[in-house]
C-alpha cells in the first residue's frame, strides 16, 4: 500500500505532460545481449521483478495544482515485443513502466515522475537478475519503513552556518534544446574496462571524476571557444545522507556543479581530478543537498509565478553537461559475460553522458541535442587519446 500518494519531486519532474510518459524523454536502459532474448524467461522474469519491485505497479497520474500521485494499478505489466514510443500504453495496461525486447535487447523505460535513475537501475538488474536465474534479485525492500518516503515530503533541517552556493560572473557554455530530431544524437561506445580503471589510478580519481574529465575534453575540442566558465552537473543519490537507502521515490533532485574555466580542463589530469574530487566533497553533504531540497519544494509551493520561475532558474543554473557514472551493480558477476551492452539515456538536458560497467567493458552512453552531432566524435577521439581500444555501438 502506498502511504502517501502525493508526489513531490516526481511533480517537478513530470510538469510536462507531454513528456511524462515519452520513452525517450525519461530514463531507459537498453541491455544488449550474446544471444536472442527467451520470451518465456523474460515473462517470468517479469512477473517476479513486478512482485519484488512494486513500484513499478504505480501509475502516475494528476493531482491537484502542480502535483502529481500515484495510483495502485491491479492489473499487471505486460511484455511487449516491439519498440514503443510511450509508456503508457493501452496494451500495458496503462502502466507508468514499460519491458520491451526486440532481437537480442531488453529495454525498460520508467517514468521519471515515478522514479530516479537508481530506482530503475534496481529494477533493471533485478529484472536481469531473475532472467539469469537467480532466486532473489537485487531488489526485495518493499517491506522496508523507507520503501516509499518523500524526501521532499518535509523540510530537511540546514545548518545555520551553512551559505547558498555562489557561481563565478562571466559567460558560460551553455545549450538548448535542438527541436530538430536531425540535430540531436544518442550514442554508445564501449571502452576496455581495466584501461579506464588504469587511468582513474593514474590520476588518483573515482570513477565519476575520471569519467567527467573524459567528458569534459570531449565538450572543449566539440565547442572550442567563445566563452569564460564551462559548468558541469552531477546527479546526486541522496537516500543514504537521509536515512531511506531503499526508497523508490525520485531522491536525486539534487545537483553538484562544478564551475571550470576551459584552459583547467585542457591542463594536466591530475590538477582536474582534484579540482573535481574537492568539488564532489563540497557539495554531497547533508547541508548543500538539503538546502537543493528545499529550494525545490519552495517552488511546488509557491503560488506567484514569477517567484516559481525565479526559483527554477536559480536552481537550473547555466549547465553545459550532465555526467553520471553509475557503476558496475547493473548485472551480477554470475551472468556479466552475457551482457554485451547498455545504453542508459534520457532526453532531458541538451547533453548527458552515462558510463556503466559490466563485466570487462565500460559502456559510454549519451544524449547530444546541442546541434551539429559533433560530441561522439570528439568524445570517441578522446577516448582513442586515453584509452586506445574503442568501440562505437550500435544502439
Amino acid at each position: 500500500m502506498i502511504k502517501d500518494p502525493r508526489l513531490y519531486s516526481g511533480s517537478l519532474i513530470g510538469m510536462s505532460e507531454k513528456n511524462r510518459h515519452l520513452v525517450e524523454t525519461n530514463p531507459h536502459i537498453r541491455v544488449k545481449l550474446d544471444s536472442p532474448v527467451d520470451p518465456e524467461r523474460l515473462e517470468k522474469a517479469l512477473e517476479e521483478t513486478e512482485a519484488d519491485c512494486p513500484f513499478l505497479s504505480y501509475n502516475v497520474v494528476p493531482d491537484e495544482g502542480l502535483f502529481l500521485k500515484l495510483e495502485e494499478n491491479p492489473l499487471p505489466l505486460v511484455l511487449s515485443d516491439h519498440v514503443s514510443q510511450d509508456i503508457n500504453t493501452p496494451e500495458n495496461n496503462l502502466h507508468s513502466a514499460i519491458v520491451y525486447y526486440t532481437g537480442d535487447s531488453i529495454t525498460v523505460a520508467v517514468t521519471h515522475a515515478l522514479t530516479d535513475g537508481c530506482g530503475i537501475f534496481w529494477a533493471v538488474r533485478t529484472l536481469l537478475d531473475h532472467y539469469f536465474g537467480m532466486e532473489q534479485g537485487a531488489y526485495h525492500f518493499s517491506d522496508e519503513p523507507c520503501y516509499d518516503r518523500e524526501l521532499m515530503a518535509f523540510e530537511l533541517p540546514v545548518s545555520e552556518e551553512y551559505r547558498e552556493p555562489s557561481v563565478p560572473g562571466g559567460s558560460y557554455l551553455s545549450f538548448q534544446m535542438s527541436g530538430d530530431k536531425n540535430e540531436c544524437e544518442s550514442f554508445m561506445i564501449r571502452i576496455p574496462y581495466a584501461g579506464f580503471k588504469d587511468l582513474c589510478g593514474r590520476w588518483n580519481a573515482s570513477g565519476q571524476t575520471t569519467l567527467t574529465i573524459l567528458s569534459l575534453k570531449a565538450l572543449i575540442s566539440s565547442f572550442p571557444g567563445g566563452y569564460d566558465h564551462v559548468s558541469v552537473r552531477m546527479p546526486v543519490n541522496a537516500r543514504n545522507l537521509f536515512d531511506a537507502p531503499y526508497t523508490f521515490q525520485n531522491a536525486s533532485i539534487a545537483n553538484m556543479r562544478i564551475v571550470f574555466d576551459p584552459d583547467e580542463i585542457l591542463g594536466d589530469e591530475t590538477d582536474l581530478a582534484k579540482r573535481t574530487a574537492e568539488g564532489i566533497k563540497k557539495q554531497s553533504g547533508r547541508d548543500p543537498v538539503a538546502w537543493q531540497f528545499n529550494e525545490w519544494r519552495k517552488v511546488l509551493f509557491t503560488e506567484d509565478t514569477g517567484e516559481r520561475m525565479k526559483l527554477i532558474g536559480a536552481l537550473m543554473g547555466q549547465d553545459a553537461i550532465l555526467v553520471s557514472y553509475l557503476g558496475r551493480e547493473l548485472a551480477g558477476a554470475s551472468y556479466a559475460e552475457h551482457v554485451k551492452g547498455v545504453y542508459a539515456g534520457a532526453a532531458i538536458f541538451p547533453l548527458m553522458v552515462y558510463g556503466s560497467a559490466v563485466g570487462d567493458a565500460l559502456y559510454i552512453s549519451g544524449f547530444d541535442s546541442c546541434g551539429g552531432r559533433i560530441y561522439k566524435k570528439e568524445l570517441i577521439n578522446v577516448l582513442e587519446r586515453y584509452v586506445k581500444e574503442v568501440q562505437e555501438m550500435h544502439i
